[in-house]
């Protein structure tokens, strides 16, 4: 039992049914934005009279803004109560979502992405807390058995919707959409936390190692599409990114209490765990991003049809974490994440080419990409956590989903690049296959034993 400011008491067992499904809604709105948009790419570029190359900035700004917003999170969710925090962060995203519907061009619309972004970023760590702040750990267990399926079902029908309702209704249908659901996780969240306290209320954050890392991150993401602009240009990102970066990490060894510790890069296993999964992101939303454009632009199919067959990616993922143990149990954990890694790269190039049938092979494809994909990015995740201390879970928890939302930002520009050239389909389908292949490296750089003790085979 809590005390409000106001000595009203509030029971927060009983407010736990209400505090699910505040966080299940809030945690739905994140999953539907994350892949509700891709399939309006090229509706997008039209209308707004641009490229459908510049036009995926909708994309990895969002990205990028999850991924420089997330080390900022931990301190978020100590510093003030999670529900609140959750509550504004729904509101910063209503916001970005409302100038989204009303964007004139593609500038202002990715303005509001990265607004959205930056609520995403922080949205899901903090929601986590909330849910399962004060919870045992048998309640934990029913709480993640609970949530597990709303929370997988929704990114999946994401691309179906968007592409339903850009076809039907226009793109801005979607943002109007999220909106309304913003506008519910921001008053139900709000008033789930009236009775909640903060963990640790006097917590500063470390501002300047949260630049020096969102700098660094920011100046590599940019370098790409900068090219655009000035020869020069990239290469002056780069450095500003090696500057940026060395200065991070002398800043983050050195001071106690930074915003992330880079200790857990000092460990070979985690360094290849984070390397195979942010690979294997960076190659998912090349597919991703690169699948829909082509299938709109230069086979003239519907969104709806596009939703479609990006949905079976996500079903994709569903069913290869059900084979998971089967086929490391069958031939070993290495050689199995050797074998679906080769596997995915030719899978990769047919859901690019997608003869045919575009849509139909498109959609088998994605399935078994997502699938075979599966297995590296899961076992990899497994992989990084192996040989940590438990005081450096959470730093290696930011640093792994923080990289890997940037990494799939970097898929997303890089097949950008080549998405408006007449020959974008062998490009794009080659840098897929680059992409997926160079998941081989990491892996064949751990020993065959360190991956069996990793999984306890």
């Amino acid at each position: 039992m809590t005390t409000l400011p106001q000595g009203e008491p509030v029971d927060q067992a009983k407010m736990r049914p209400a505090l699910m499904l505040a966080f299940l809604v809030a945690m739905a709105l994140n999953g539907l934005d994350a892949t509700i948009v891709t399939p309006a790419l090229p509706r997008i570029a039209t209308d707004l009279g641009a490229e459908v190359g510049k036009a995926t900035a909708v994309e990895w700004v969002f990205l990028v803004a999850a991924g420089l917003a997330l080390p900022a999170a931990g301190w978020a969710g100590n510093r003030f109560v999670p529900a609140r925090v959750l509550s504004v962060c729904a509101a910063v995203f209503a916001v970005g979502c409302a100038v989204a519907v009303i964007a004139p061009t593609l500038a202002v619309l990715v303005a509001a992405r990265a607004a959205q972004g930056i609520a995403s970023g922080l949205m899901v760590p903090v929601g986590l807390v909330m849910a399962y702040g004060g919870a045992t750990g048998a309640n934990r267990l029913r709480i993640a058995r609970w949530t597990a399926v709303p929370l997988t079902l929704v990114p999946m029908l994401g691309p179906l919707l968007g592409g339903s309702l850009t076809q039907h209704l226009g793109w801005r249908s979607m943002f109007v959409l999220l909106f309304a659901v913003a506008c519910v996780v921001c008053a139900s969240t709000w008033w789930v936390g009236r009775g909640g306290v903060a963990t640790v209320p006097g917590e500063r954050l470390d501002m300047v190692g949260l630049l020096l890392v969102g700098g660094a991150l920011l100046l590599a993401t940019v370098a790409l599409p900068a090219a655009d602009l000035s020869h020069s240009l990239p290469f002056a990102c780069l450095a500003g990114c090696l500057v940026l970066g060395g200065l991070a990490w002398r800043w983050c060894s050195r001071r106690e209490g930074a915003i992330v510790s880079p200790e857990p890069l000092t460990h070979a296993t985690f360094r290849a765990g984070l390397a195979l999964t942010a690979l294997s992101a960076a190659a998912v939303n090349a597919l991703l991003c690169a699948v829909p454009v082509l299938l709109v632009t230069q086979r003239g199919h519907s969104t709806t049809g596009v939703g479609l067959a990006l949905t079976m990616e996500s079903a994709g993922v569903l069913i290869g974490a059900k084979i998971l143990g089967v086929g490391s149990s069958w031939m070993g954990v290495r050689r199995w994440v050797l074998v679906t890694a080769a596997l995915a790269a030719p899978s990769g190039a047919v859901a690019v080419v997608a003869p045919g049938p575009a849509v139909l092979v498109a959609s088998v494809a994605l399935a078994l990409v997502g699938v075979l994909l599966g297995q590296p990015t899961m076992l990899g995740q497994v992989l990084a956590f192996d040989s940590l201390a438990p005081d450096q879970i959470p730093s290696a928890t930011v640093l792994l989903t923080g990289l890997r939302s940037v990494a799939s930002a970097w898929g997303v520009v890089l097949v950008s690049l080549v998405l408006s050239r007449p020959d974008a389909v062998v490009w794009c389908a080659l840098f897929v296959g680059v992409l997926v292949l160079a998941l081989l490296i990491p892996a064949l750089r751990v020993p065959a034993r360190l991956w069996a003790n990793a999984v306890q085979e």
